[in-house]
């Protein structure tokens, strides 16, 4: 069923069995109490959905705004992270990192997820989060404090480091994008429906989860106009297929680097060159 919905089909029956594990209603906060994780097409959409589940979870909500300097006039913002925008902190609260420690012990990467333990204040001022992080099966615990980000921008007509911003590395996690959680493998998870807007989108979603008991949908069903494949990919597999069709002896391969795979065919090598984003194959 996945492999069809990864090359662009869907058929009626992959389509009702899908679609039998639609929710009507959307309570996002008793939805994330028995343990989904929201996944959405677009950041505005989970940014809707984190807020939500933070209004309603007991406790106070800290807000800490970034704190920004330029050294330069700037004429346009390049490049702008996460976290130039104020952050929701609440103790409870999940998060995903979204720049990697640059420490020697390297303690987080991008897209790693954690919980809110504690919060250090100075009267309003958040001056460090306690977030625990549960890996591989180690638990650990880190206090977190502000980063420093060069902001680039457009001055006097060149690019240039026009500023610096002072934020903590972590956004509310409650709901990401799918794109955020290539790789993971989730227990539960809602797919929010909306229209997709890359190719290969509904099958990442679908295939962050390990069994179809642990997947509802939201806000509507999945349509087959929702399931696309990429171009570029099956213009490579087109491609491998071309190469071995009078394949004697069965092929080996070789991934000689990110954009290359070599194939050994009847004893002749070929090296097939591709160029697309990985984000298109991890899942």
């Amino acid at each position: 069923m996945l492999d069809e919905i990864r090359n662009g089909k869907l058929s009626s029956r992959a389509g009702r069995i899908i679609n039998s594990r639609f929710v009507e209603g959307k309570d996002y906060y008793r939805l994330y109490l028995e343990g989904f994780h929201f996944l959405t097409i677009t950041n505005n959409k989970a940014a809707s959905i984190n807020r939500q589940i933070i209004d309603r979870m007991p406790g106070r909500c800290h807000v800490s705004e970034p704190m920004i300097a330029y050294h330069m006039p700037c004429e346009k913002l390049l490049g702008r992270s996460q976290i130039d925008k104020p952050v929701m902190i609440k103790e409870g609260m999940k998060v995903m990192f979204v720049v990697n420690d640059v420490g020697a012990n390297r303690r987080w990467a991008n897209g790693t997820m954690g919980t809110v333990e504690c919060v250090g204040c100075n009267g309003d001022h958040v001056d460090s989060v306690g977030i625990r992080i549960d890996r591989d099966g180690v638990s650990s615990f880190y206090d977190v404090g502000r980063i420093k980000v060069d902001i680039h921008g457009m001055s006097n007509g060149s690019r240039e480091i026009v500023g610096r911003m002072e934020d903590f590395p972590f956004v509310p996690a409650f709901a990401t994008t799918i794109d955020k959680v290539q790789g993971m493998t989730l227990s539960k998870a809602a797919i929010v429906m909306e229209q997709a807007t890359r190719p290969n989108q509904v099958y990442v979603a679908l295939s962050r989860v390990g069994s179809l008991s642990g997947l509802i949908l939201l806000e509507r069903e999945i349509l087959p106009r929702d399931v696309c494949a990429s171009k570029k990919i099956d213009g490579f597999c087109g491609s491998i297929e071309s190469r071995i069709r009078d394949v004697t002896y069965a092929p080996t391969t070789q991934i000689v680097n990110r954009n290359t795979i070599n194939i050994v065919v009847n004893g002749k090598n070929h090296n097939i060159n591709f160029a697309f984003k990985p984000s298109a194959l991890s899942a």
